[in-house]
């Protein structure tokens, strides 16, 4: 259990009060709109707050008794945002002030590292980086023998990050461009024929993390 952790948000242009509180019952939500605020009911913890009027631009209040909820009510609040196209960020820390999560639309961290410190992942996936050099070698030579001359991953250095379900493995693409690919590996030792070893190229590790790790630990549709 983690305790206190919590969402540091910002929305680039912020809707009306009843046009906010439309898109999240439309995404779901039970909501509750206050005379300044919107609360949404179904989350631990999550408000809206000085919302309406001229008293100031909106503020996210929102925290959670564990990384795993405090992830999944904002996945959720993010993805009802990212549905109605309004761009926003929501940083999640943990009590000791690290940033364990990001969740965004349109809004990628200034630099995106390989991997945030103190990244927890979540399952399936899990981090490889405790593992030894003969472990990654063997990732890296088997993904290099099943790539054919057309596979979209021919030729690029790649570097193992982690593991996920079965034979799904995610590696960071090292050609400078931030890229990270989750493949599974047929263990064939041999060029494949194309779409195999079938592979999902993410623009950066936070749309990885965004657009599969998160998803399919909670198993929500995109």
């Amino acid at each position: 259990m983690d305790d206190d952790v919590f969402i540091s948000g910002e929305l680039d242009s912020w809707p009306s009060k009843s046009e906010m509180a439309d898109l999240l019952r439309g995404a779901g939500f039970s909501v509750n709109v206050g005379t300044y605020s919107i609360h949404l009911d179904d989350c631990e913890h999550f408000v809206f707050q000085e919302y309406g009027g001229d008293i100031s631009t909106p503020t996210i209040d929102a925290d959670g008794s564990s990384l795993d909820k405090m992830l999944y009510d904002g996945t959720r609040v993010s993805s009802a945002l990212s549905a109605s196209d309004i761009r926003h960020r929501f940083e999640i820390y943990n009590s000791d002030g690290d940033m364990v999560g990001y969740l965004h639309h349109q809004w990628p961290l200034p630099a995106d590292p390989a991997e945030p410190k103190n990244f927890e992942w979540l399952s399936p996936w899990w981090s490889t980086e405790n593992q030894d050099e003969q472990f990654h070698s063997g990732f890296k030579n088997e993904l290099e023998a099943e790539v054919c001359t057309d596979h979209p991953l021919h030729g690029i250095e790649t570097r193992l990050v982690a593991r996920g379900n079965g034979d799904d493995a995610l590696f960071e693409l090292l050609d400078g461009s931030g890229r990270h690919a989750v493949v599974h590996l047929t263990w064939a030792r041999h060029p494949e024929p194309l779409p195999w070893p079938a592979t999902e190229i993410y623009n950066s590790f936070n749309s990885f993390v965004n657009d599969r790790m998160i998803p399919e630990h909670y198993q929500i549709d995109t």
